[in-house]
């Protein structure tokens, strides 16, 4: 057998003298009593101490090394999921709001009990449009820092009290959705929307923002026979078919359908805000 040479400097014994492959020696190796990263051992010297080697590397130690890092997924909020490009880049989205970021969603923590107040939810928004539209609600409601980025995370934020909103209602910019939304506490309805000059009510309205993700191709039993499926040629994305609901080019009588997504390869439910009980309830939203 062949000897691992390894001087160790901050160990008492040299190994290349006497920790021989199949043979004992003044070095004895133990059992780790947690995982130690590839590469490394532990051991004991000749006055019963121990300390740590890489055979490999050379090194050695009395401290422990650092334990190898964690392969673990980092933990999601509710409704976003992980995904890698073809490349093999990491995203994520949440197929509920149809929202994707390249860096990991922050979990918020758990929100406080509601103190007699209304609460803050994703059904609880309000497209107001793209980039241009700014004069619509700027000087008349609280427009939030460009650094939150996503309905749903920052709702979570809203309902953790991390973000403090006393008039119960803002405007946030969606990135991956490149547009602004109208946020507002459950109970400050009424106002936030004559805060813009908007009907005190969404009745009958349609919005990105009320969807109910269905599954990949495949899962047209979910829908097939309670909701009717949107042309495909016509109407290939969430935004193009809310679009063509909102502005009449569409008449769905029954409040909600269904809609392809041809980037995200998946269904979506899309129902009519006075439907929003019943969808869910049908679909499980």
């Amino acid at each position: 057998s062949s000897a691992i040479c390894c001087f160790l400097p901050r160990a008492p014994v040299c190994l290349c003298a006497c920790v021989a492959l199949g043979r004992s020696s003044a070095a004895t190796k133990m059992s780790a009593g947690g995982e130690l990263s590839a590469g490394w051992g532990a051991y004991q010297d000749a006055e019963g101490r121990t300390y740590y080697a890489n055979a490999t590397t050379g090194e050695s130690s009395y401290d422990p090394p650092a334990p190898p890092p964690s392969t673990e997924a980092p933990a999601l909020p509710d409704g976003w999921t992980a995904h890698q490009t073809e490349d093999g880049k990491m995203y994520y989205a949440n197929v509920s709001t149809g929202e994707t970021a390249w860096e990991p969603p922050v979990a918020a923590p758990p929100a406080p009990a509601p103190m007699g107040g209304g609460q803050w939810s994703v059904e609880c928004a309000y497209e107001l449009g793209g980039e241009g539209v700014e004069d619509t609600f700027q000087g008349r409601v609280l427009v939030l820092d460009r650094e939150h980025r996503s309905v749903a995370t920052t709702v979570d934020a809203l309902s953790a009290g991390t973000i403090s909103m006393d008039a119960g209602f803002c405007v946030v910019f969606s990135g991956s959705r490149q547009a602004y939304y109208l946020l507002w506490r459950s109970d400050k309805e009424a106002e936030a929307f004559a805060s813009l000059g908007l009907p005190g009510q969404l009745g009958e309205t349609w919005a990105t923002t009320q969807v109910i993700g269905l599954g990949p191709i495949g899962s047209e039993s979910t829908f097939d026979g309670r909701a009717a499926l949107m042309d495909k040629g016509l109407y290939s994305s969430v935004s193009v078919a809310v679009d063509a609901l909102q502005g009449g080019t569409i008449q769905v009588d029954m409040g909600y359908c269904v809609v392809f997504s041809e980037s995200q390869q998946y269904y979506f439910l899309l129902f009519r805000a006075d439907k929003a009980s019943e969808a869910a309830q049908l679909f499980g939203g």
